[in-house]
């Protein structure tokens, strides 16, 4: 199982310069004024969950992370803008990384 988190950010600027150790057990002193919200979910090997998100006021961009062991690089965490986004956005979680159906991760 992996725990994921969705953030909702009014700015991507803190949540870039994260490590995953830091960001997981201190969001809040991590992100600051940039985190409006958050959820949890817990994602089972194989199975496939929608998680619906109801945004708030101020958000400029969305995060997800995902608390893996092992991670190669910044791809433990996916960012994307709120203008633009098309929905639903379809991410895949393999045992390093988040990918974007159709897309690089960022």
């Amino acid at each position: 199982a992996l725990a994921v988190r969705v953030y909702q950010l009014a700015s991507d600027e803190t949540i870039s310069g994260a490590s995953l150790a830091r960001l997981w057990d201190h969001e809040s002193g991590e992100l600051k004024d940039d985190l409006l919200d958050q959820v949890e979910r817990i994602l089972d090997p194989g199975k496939s969950e929608t998680v619906p998100i109801s945004l708030k006021p101020g958000v400029q961009s969305i995060a997800v992370a995902g608390n893996f062991c092992k991670t190669e690089g910044d791809c433990w965490r996916w960012i994307h803008p709120l203008k633009g986004l098309e929905e639903p956005v379809e991410l895949t979680f393999d045992e390093f990384c988040i990918q974007q159906a159709g897309k690089a991760s960022r």
